[in-house]
């Protein structure tokens, strides 16, 4: 496959990408594989252990509707997440998080690999081009699965450079931090929520309610292999995934209908970000490395929306 230097990498088509990211993930488990004093002579960071801690408070006041039902809602939840990262000095020139700012990842990996003399060969770059297509079957739009996968398909396979990569920084510009293991990940979930409506019936109009309660506290031991965090080294962006972090916590659920009898449900109850869903995934992708504050409120119908959002990565 030949790919254009100067086609920004968002244009490529989907499997180009792939492999491009494949390129430079090989290229980043080449560099991330030398010597203990081999890493230290280029400057790479010594082992390092950070804690991400993420508190999200919400209220919400309006109206929602589903299907025939209507109703207003009044909502208060907090989510607070606990994960310890670590990172051995592994970096990489790509971010799976942000297509669109990796113009220049091919070159950087192209770079990479000739400066290690790592001079794969036409066959292991026809193996990448059939693995990139894999990984579009397997993961299809889900950048965070692309990572994980990727980084698991060229770590094994790529060859060991013979000598230091003087400047790497410069090519491989985000520090790569994956959860210790065993996990050590702390949720806490919280929700009080009460909605009161009504839908359309052969009768009229008929009136519901819905309360929804949950509080608990978990120390999950499997749900965060899936999580990721990468740090420009450039301007101390911090990007985020947090994949099967629980987003729900024990709780009750009743649901009151006039003339029916009540249902009641206790199990998990999930966290519900209406309008500011965007807004809170967007922002985990954009934070710095050691701490910060942010807001997000909007009138919605009958109501206000208001999100809370602090963080802290510190260093342990």
């Amino acid at each position: 496959m030949n790919i254009p230097m100067n086609v920004p990498i968002w244009a490529l088509s989907r499997s180009a990408y792939l492999l491009v990211s494949l390129l430079a993930l090989a290229a980043f488990a080449s560099l991330t594989s030398l010597p203990a004093q081999a890493a230290q002579a280029i400057g790479d960071p010594p082992a390092q252990q950070r804690r991400l801690v993420l508190e999200v408070d919400m209220t919400r006041q309006g109206r929602v509707s589903n299907g025939a039902e209507s109703g207003l809602e009044q909502r208060r939840q907090r989510w607070r997440v606990a994960l310890v990262f670590s990172n051995g000095g592994e970096r990489t020139t790509a971010n799976p998080f942000d297509a669109h700012s990796n113009d220049a990842a091919l070159a950087q990996a192209q770079r990479a690999q000739a400066r290690a003399g790592l001079g794969f060969s036409a066959e292991q770059l026809a193996v990448w081009q059939q693995q990139a297509a894999l990984l579009q079957q397997r993961c299809g739009q889900d950048s965070a699965c692309m990572a994980r996968e990727g980084l698991k398909l060229t770590a094994p396979a790529a060859p060991r450079p013979t000598a230091p990569v003087i400047g790497a920084d410069a090519d491989m510009p985000y520090l790569v931090f994956s959860p210790v293991q065993p996990c050590r990940l702390e949720v806490q979930v919280q929700i009080d929520a009460r909605l009161e409506g009504s839908f359309g019936d052969v009768q009229g109009q008929v009136p519901f309610s819905e309360t929804t309660r949950a509080n608990e506290s978990l120390r999950p031991l499997h749900d965060c292999a899936s999580a990721q965090a990468l740090l420009d080294t450039r301007n101390h962006r911090l990007w985020t995934y947090l994949g099967a972090v629980p987003r729900s916590g024990l709780g009750s659920f009743r649901r009151e209908v006039r003339g029916r009898a009540p249902v009641n449900h206790e199990g998990a109850q999930q966290i519900e970000w209406r309008e500011a869903e965007k807004w809170l995934n967007d922002r985990l992708l954009n934070l710095n490395d050691s701490s910060g504050t942010d807001r997000f409120a909007q009138p919605v119908p009958g109501g206000q929306i208001e999100v809370n959002l602090r963080w802290r990565f510190e260093r342990l």
